[in-house]
């Protein structure tokens, strides 16, 4: 699993590298209003209308159907007036650093939709994407922040901050169902609140690998009723990576108060922890469940699919199951799931291994690790 891991993530960078070709037009955005006018000025509006077109747009020049660079000159905050137009062409969005230039879509609109059917790659780098709101019906009820639907598109996040967006649907930050990539990406605040499904910071579904690396998840919220990924949740057929990151502080109201991670269909997908850090998530939050919905990470496989969920170097604490009687408050698999396959990579530090006893079995002793390397407490004697 470990060699096709590197293999498929290897491909995802590369096909990111090779976004903006040197026939690429960059189309320089010098205003915050996000006004079509002839103002003298180069909008977000229009320069979006600009790389679809590939035709001038107000004052913003033509597009060249290259994958195009929308570039910001300005720092400052944009609020939106209404929702901006779907970007169905390939198209970098490049910001002069996340604190200094913000999209707010002012608790009324999603902030960008990106919708080709075709095979295309978008990059969205160097700025804050905040109070998105996805509630028009259909697929606009996905991805407060972020839409990219369909499996067309790949789309990338570096050095962004996605902030307080919520989706009527699932991803209240972000819903991708092609290949993702975020680093360094900060998820921070954003609710989901369809009544299955979840995502609360991030929904990846469908197929196409998912890198999360050097990226933070804090305070998201699944609040549907059966809503599962406070943080993230990861259904899919595909490869997901998640290094280098943490997860702190993330509820959902069933399963998985970080992370509900699920094959589809009947492929198979896995998934590689690595030196990350999961602290006080939280599952079950409404307090009605009477089965175990795993505080911090449920594994909770379709019929048909494969799931393969390895750890390594992660340290799982703090986690809180409010389902009564039985609780797992750090790791679940869901009852039943024989196709879901939960091992340790080594050197983790799991401070409750109530539920996963077979891939976690406890530390024999205090300050001592078991015979894989971690250190594993018990619901009587956690560490």
């Amino acid at each position: 699993m470990r060699i096709q891991t590197v293999v498929g993530f290897s491909l995802l960078h590369l096909l990111f590298a090779a976004l903006a070709p040197a026939k690429a037009a960059v189309i320089v955005v010098d205003t915050l209003s996000d006004a079509i006018a002839e103002d003298g000025f180069c909008s977000v509006r229009e320069a979006i209308l600009a790389a679809n077109e590939n035709s001038a747009a107000g004052e913003c020049p033509s597009g060249s159907g290259e994958s195009d660079r929308i570039r910001f000159a300005v720092t400052g905050t944009i609020l939106l007036s209404s929702a901006l137009p779907a970007i169905d062409e390939s198209v970098a969005f490049e910001g002069p650093g996340r604190d200094l230039l913000t999209i707010d879509g002012g608790d009324q609109f999603q902030l960008l939709w990106f919708g080709a059917s075709s095979p295309t790659q978008y990059v969205v780098r160097d700025l804050s994407l905040v109070h998105g709101y996805a509630s028009v019906p259909g697929i606009l009820s996905f991805g407060g922040c972020v839409l990219a639907w369909g499996p067309g598109p790949a789309l990338a996040l570096f050095d962004v901050t996605i902030r307080n967006c919520r989706a009527v649907a699932n991803g209240g930050g972000i819903y991708s169902q092609g290949p993702l990539r975020l680093q360094r990406v900060w998820v921070d605040g954003n609710e989901a609140q369809s009544i299955a499904g979840g995502g609360g910071g991030v929904a990846a579904t469908g197929a196409g690998d998912v890198e999360i690396i050097d990226s933070t998840f804090s305070s998201n919220f699944a609040s549907g009723t059966s809503g599962s990924g406070g943080g993230l949740y990861a259904s899919a057929v595909g490869q997901t990576l998640v290094a280098n990151s943490t997860f702190s502080s993330n509820r959902a109201n069933w399963r998985g108060g970080a992370n509900l991670l699920s094959g589809v269909g009947t492929g198979t997908l896995s998934v590689t922890i690595r030196d990350s850090t999961y602290l006080g998530n939280e599952s079950d939050d409404d307090e009605t469940s009477s089965d175990p919905t795993g505080g911090t990470i449920a594994l909770a496989n379709q019929v048909t699919s494969m799931l393969e969920v390895e750890l390594a170097n992660t340290v799982i604490a703090g986690g809180k199951d409010n389902a009564s009687p039985t609780r797992c408050p750090e790791i679940l698999i869901a009852e039943g799931d024989v196709r879901a396959v939960l091992t340790s990579g080594g050197f983790n530090l799991v401070a409750d291994g109530a539920c996963v006893e077979t891939a976690f079995p406890a530390s024999p002793g205090a300050g001592l690790p078991n015979l894989q390397g971690d250190f594993v407490g018990t619901l009587g004697d956690c560490l």
